[in-house]
Formats: C-alpha cells, structure tokens, sequence
C-alpha cells in the first residue's frame, strides 16, 4: 500500500492491503505490484527495469508533427535511442549543435538524427551502433544485432568475467525468444568486445558491482553540511535530498509571525506527504505538530491554549530520547505549551515521490487528515528557520535501497 514502508524497516500488512484494496491506485497508495506482473506488463519483451535486455531498455515513441509528416498513424521499425532525439530536433529546424553554451566547451552529440525516416518508413537506420550498461547489466546493439548480459545486482560472487552472454539477432526477434551464441560465436565475440570499446570511449569503465551501501558513503553532498537552515514562506518545495536532515538527531524549528486579531491556521513548515512526513502548523488557533511514520501511525502533539495575536515565535523541539524516537515540544515565546512523545520517527526518508520541504503552505498531499492542502498560513510569517544537533545520521543500505528503488 506504500512503498515506503520497505525502505523504512516497517511491515507491510496483507489485511489491510485487502481491507483497503478499494484506494489501490488512490493519492494514498504508493503501491508496486509484483514481479509476476512486471514481466507479464513487459510483454512480449524479456526482464525489466534495471536491466539490459529489451524489458528494461525498450519504450515506445510517438513522434507528432504535422507540418512535417503527411502520413498518420504510421510505424517505423528503425533503431532509434533518447540520444538522437535532439540531433533529431536540430535536423528539422536546420540548426548545427553549438560548440559552446555559457562559456563552456561542449562535447560532440553522440546520437544521430532519424528525420529522414519520417516521410521513408523504409528509410534505412542511421543509429547502427549502442551500448548498455545498468548495474553491472551489459549489451551493445549492432547493426540489427544485440548481445546482452544479466548480472546479479549488489552480488560479488560472480565476477564480470563468468557473466554469461546471449545473443539475439533483434531485427527479426525483438522479444530476445532465440539466443544464437552457441551457433554464432564469432558474431558474439565481436559484439563483445565492440563493448569494451564503447565502454571505454563512454567513461563506463571500471564496472563496479560494489554493494550500493559502500558507494552512499562516497557520493558528494549536493549540498554541503550545516546546521542552519532558513525557510523561505511561498517558496517552492525544497527536494528532500538537499533540504534540511531532521532524522534521529534532536533538532528545533522556529517560525517568527504576526498572527492578526481574528487568529490565524495554516501550515508553518512541513515536509513529506499523506504517504509519510511531518507538518509544523496552527490549526483552530492552537500550535500542533505531527508526524506520519509512512501512513501506518499519526504522532501529535497539541498546545494547551489558543495563540494570541500579535507577534510571536513559534517553536517546535524534537528531543532525541534514543534510535528514531524522542519528544516533541511545543513553544510560544519560549514557554512550552504542549509535548508527547514520538515513539516512531521517520529513519531513511519521507517520500519516494518526490515531496519535499514547504514554508507557508502544504504541497501535495497533506501530511495528516486533519487539514486540507495546501493549507496555507493565514498570519505572516517573517521568518522561519530549521536548526539540527549532532551529525547528519546516513543508514547506507537504506540509502541504498531508496536509490534503486528511485531508478
């Protein structure tokens, strides 16, 4: 029912994915089906995502110009990759590929345009040439033929080498039914090694098939680290992978405002989604705090009385108790109004769908049911800031888990 769960060690419950079968496909669901039906949606093509062979590599195209293509509805069996759909655009509007853009030296397109294919649906191809390479998954398409590898992902027992490689004539069998490599040899040979070379003339190699835990602790920060973070109110969803870390580490969110006469509701800063996040809002003129542990347990946290109007910081203080769990605490002015507990605190990530850190407003799908999005606050928020204690806590296989789960 939400693929979240998974990447955040939390169960997955058969009851209720019947009890709730009904909201399958619903704003909150983020289900995957399962591999049995991943191959039978990839028909007639063999694998899937992650991999090489056509399952994994193969999409439909549909090319709409009408002022340039007379016939509708038709099909071209040609080879065509992503990579020639800009030299494609270039053809037809009679432009040459800058060699610089920004000051910048720009590299030769590799793909080649396929324009003359559009009035010739027997047009010969003019991509005869394309590698493949997908976690260790291997395949270099040649001039209608195509040899291909699967490689177990993140599984260091079988080296490159002992990789078995399969060899189908696509033109004429596009679904990979027909391995030829014990009847062509020397044709699969030079697919190979025409491998090697585009490999290595595309900054491939060295293949790693390294667990993808051991590479979370090599990746560069896309921002660096700090401890103070400032929100700006209105501003657009800051993506999670470079918005603030509040995970297992204590942390204090303050939001200075003026709330007028007749009150004030809305969110104040909020992160993540109905699938799983935490908002920092007012509501009925009470400060309130929740979490969503991944749309399994709703932890809030309320304040005694109503707000007065005037200007105000409005804080909330996570106190980390032990691993993923702590306090939370509620603060007008400094004055503690309201606290609970928070036994379940999000450990690995608030979203796989891309909802990120708002001010001022919801985005998306509310993070709890007691508001409608985007909810947005009614007061003014001058400023409102997030400051984080102790370092950015990093679970590598978690990571590593919500990356592929990401392809």
């Amino acid at each position: 029912m939400n693929d979240l769960r998974p990447w955040n060690v939390a169960p997955r419950d058969l009851d209720e994915a019947l009890e709730r079968i009904d909201e399958i496909g619903g704003p909150y669901c983020h289900n995957n089906y399962p591999w049995g039906w991943t191959v039978a949606g990839n028909t007639p093509f063999r694998r899937w995502k992650r991999e090489v062979h056509e399952g994994g590599v193969a999409d439909p195209l549909i090319v709409h110009w009408p002022a340039g293509i007379g016939e509708g509805g038709g099909f071209r069996r040609q080879y065509v990759h992503a990579i020639d759909l800009v030299p494609t655009v270039l053809d037809v509007l009679g432009l040459d590929a800058p060699g610089e853009l920004g000051r910048v030296e720009q590299r030769r397109l590799d793909g080649t345009g396929f324009s003359d294919s559009f009035g010739d649906a027997r047009a010969p191809g003019r991509h005869e040439t394309q590698y493949y390479e997908m976690f260790g998954c291997r395949a270099l398409y040649h001039r209608g033929w195509k040899a291909v590898s699967y490689h177990l992902i993140q599984d260091t027992r079988v080296g490159f080498d002992d990789d078995q490689w399969e060899l189908y004539h696509v033109d004429e069998d596009p679904s990979e039914c027909h391995d030829l490599a014990d009847q062509r040899p020397a044709k699969l040979r030079e697919l190979i090694d025409r491998w090697w070379t585009e490999a290595g003339r595309n900054q491939v190699l060295p293949l790693d098939n390294r667990p993808f835990s051991e590479l979370v602790f090599e990746r560069p920060a896309a921002v660096p680290a700090r401890s103070h973070y400032v929100c700006r109110p209105g501003a657009a969803a800051v993506p999670e992978v470079v918005a603030v870390n509040v995970r297992n580490r204590s942390h204090a969110i303050a939001a200075e405002v003026e709330i007028p006469s007749s009150g004030a509701s809305g969110v104040l800063v909020a992160q993540g989604s109905g699938l799983g996040g935490w908002s920092f809002y007012v509501a009925d003129r009470r400060l309130a705090y929740v979490h969503n542990f991944v749309s399994l347990e709703e932890h809030h946290v309320r304040s005694d009385g109503e707000l007065p109007s005037g200007r105000h910081q409005l804080g909330f203080h996570f106190v980390r108790t032990g691993d993923h769990q702590g306090t939370g605490r509620l603060l007008v002015d400094d004055e503690v109004v309201g606290e609970g507990p928070i036994p379940r605190f999000t450990p690995i990530r608030f979203s796989l769908t891309g909802a990120g850190l708002t001010c001022g407003y919801g985005d998306g799908l509310a993070v709890t049911r007691e508001y409608r999005p985007p909810f947005p606050f009614t007061g003014h928020i001058i400023r409102a800031v997030v400051d984080v204690d102790g370092p950015a806590f990093v679970d590598p296989e978690g990571e590593a888990r919500a990356a592929i789960a990401s392809q």
